[in-house]
């Protein structure tokens, strides 16, 4: 049973939840990698997501974000059933996520990565591929101002013209945010974002991901960084072979010698 730290009464069920998880199961040759993991995500909010090295975390991502289907239960996205939803649909409807091995073109410029998570181009369209009107090239210049000012936003502006694979892994990893927030979405996942980074560069992830929030947006955040994780979460959910086993404050999910002990140690 999950160690569950509440002492808000009535008011935790009146607040607007977005993002909604309900009794997600997944098997893997028999092992369940997700066992019954349910929580509420609240709008507004950064929620850390923590646990040892297969505990079900990346696993419990990738189902939310429709790159890998569950067994049995529900996810329920601005009341939305997207359980069965394909990624690329998922991403249209606002959420969007980061993975361990950031998914970057490295032979392309930093810019032009950013564009392609540009949702509704107008160079998808067969006809604006042959045809390449005047509306058609409005639209990319616009994108390409858009793309320019995340990454002015993220602190890596100058390096709009390099090439991906010229940047730092921390400015790699602040470019696989951009490429996120490029999609518009209302809930951002990132999958260890400041994992193998300098503390300077911490500091700037840090800084940007509460600049996130005071816009409104939600973070879920999946890192092994205890620190980080308590400086920057509103919440804490921690994970155990598939299963939620503790969900509380920072301090009081920092303050549980038995919860660091056995699952973060």
């Amino acid at each position: 049973m999950a160690i569950s730290f509440r002492h808000e009464g009535t008011k935790t069920q009146k607040r607007k939840m977005i993002l909604e998880i309900k009794n997600i199961t997944k098997s893997f040759d028999g092992l369940k990698a997700v066992n019954d993991f349910s929580c509420s995500i609240e709008a507004g909010k950064i929620i850390g997501l923590i646990g040892p090295n297969g505990a079900g975390k990346t696993t419990l991502f990738n189902i939310i974000s429709g790159f890998l289907s569950k067994d049995s239960g529900e996810i329920i996205f601005r009341g939305k059933n997207i359980s069965d939803i394909p990624a690329y649909k998922i991403v249209s409807l606002g959420l969007s996520r980061t993975f361990q091995d950031l998914r970057l073109i490295n032979q392309m410029p930093v810019i032009e990565n950013v564009m392609m998570n540009f949702q509704f181009q107008p160079g998808e369209s067969l006809i604006n591929i042959y045809f390449k009107n005047r509306s058609s090239t409005l639209v990319e210049r616009e994108n390409r101002k858009r793309a320019s000012a995340l990454l002015k936003f993220a602190g890596i502006g100058e390096k709009a013209d390099d090439l991906a694979s010229n940047l730092s892994y921390g400015q790699q990893k602040l470019l696989s945010i951009v490429c996120c927030l490029a999609a518009n979405p209302q809930i951002l996942l990132l999958d260890e974002p400041v994992s193998g980074v300098q503390p300077v560069m911490i500091e700037k992830i840090f800084n940007m991901l509460n600049e996130l929030k005071k816009e409104g947006k939600t973070i879920v955040i999946i890192e092994h960084d205890i620190d980080f994780i308590s400086r920057i979460s509103d919440k804490i959910i921690v994970m155990d072979e598939g299963k939620k086993i503790a969900e509380g404050l920072p301090e009081e999910i920092k303050s549980n010698r038995e919860i660091l002990e056995a699952y973060l140690s």
